[in-house]
């Protein structure tokens, strides 16, 4: 599962990548998903997505492992 990333983040990407951050999460509260990026750069960097029960750890963070779908409102 892939989420389209706005053209403006597509943008921001490589900035952060100058700036030394290491990993990005774009959350889509419409859609009740995740994409994070790990190493971020010109080409966007890994990204994976996440949705539901499927889990994610920050990079620096991971023990902090959270349910995807505990970010969002039940309903």
């Amino acid at each position: 599962m892939a989420l389209p990333a706005p053209h403006r983040f597509n943008r921001k990407l490589p900035v952060y990548a100058r700036h030394g951050v290491a990993a990005v999460w774009l959350v889509d509260v419409a859609g009740q998903a995740v994409e994070l990026f790990t190493d971020p750069g010109p080409d966007g960097g890994n990204a994976r997505g996440a949705t539901g029960a499927d889990t994610a750890a920050p990079a620096a963070l991971p023990h902090l492992v959270l349910e995807v779908g505990s970010l969002f409102p039940a309903g």
